[in-house]
């Protein structure tokens, strides 16, 4: 569901004044995300290389094994807490493999040699659904009414760098759910898929 002119306003009243930010009141944040106060989680062990806090979330919104050979990148248009709770959700039957927080932290909901359910009907080099071979990692709310912040961008680049060592990821194997799923989806904004694309571009030519 859209928001509203007066709805965005009072937003950015609040996301300048460092409030909670209001949420959605479609699927993603529903009754139960709305009633929610603010959620604690479990810091999985860091490694001293990361700069970034890492989170599992367990979610039954997830398929079989699979062989990934690339990364999808969404936006989930609705809040963090929201998109969280709604990929925990069985009556959802939506997940990613992980949400990256507007600081950085990482929430993994399904691990990366299991199916997440976030493309559905996609095609990625002739090859059809995308769900079977790919990674997906998704930033919350909409890339069309922000901008992606510098943590979120550089907590995708140590992602993808781990990616590149375990699963041997290429670089022309790294798109969005725009490109995959043309005219049924638009995330990520092309201005700033173009901008995570320079970000993590250098890290393939090292």
């Amino acid at each position: 569901m859209a928001w509203d002119h007066t709805t965005f306003l009072i937003q950015v009243a609040l996301n300048h004044l460092g409030a909670t930010p209001l949420l959605r009141t479609d699927g993603i944040d529903g009754p139960r995300t709305q009633s929610a106060k603010a959620l604690q989680f479990q810091e999985l062990n860091r490694s001293a290389a990361s700069r970034f806090k890492n989170f599992k979330h367990f979610t039954s919104n997830k398929g079989g094994a699979i062989h990934p050979i690339g990364v999808v990148f969404h936006h989930t248009a609705g809040s963090f807490v929201g998109s969280l709770e709604w990929c925990k959700d069985p009556e959802a039957k939506v997940s990613y493999h992980v949400i990256i927080e507007k600081d950085g932290s990482r929430h993994q909901l399904v691990p990366f040699n299991r199916r997440a359910w976030a493309n559905g009907k996609s095609s990625f080099n002739g090859r059809t659904g995308c769900n079977g071979f790919m990674i997906s990692i998704a930033f919350s709310e909409s890339t069309y009414d922000r901008e992606l912040t510098t943590l979120e961008i550089e907590s995708a680049k140590e992602l993808i760098e781990q990616l590149k060592k375990s699963i041997n990821l290429k670089f022309e194997n790294i798109t969005d759910h725009r490109t995959i799923s043309p005219g049924r989806k638009n995330d990520l904004n092309p201005i700033e898929f173009k901008r995570l694309q320079n970000a993590l571009e250098p890290i393939f030519k090292l």
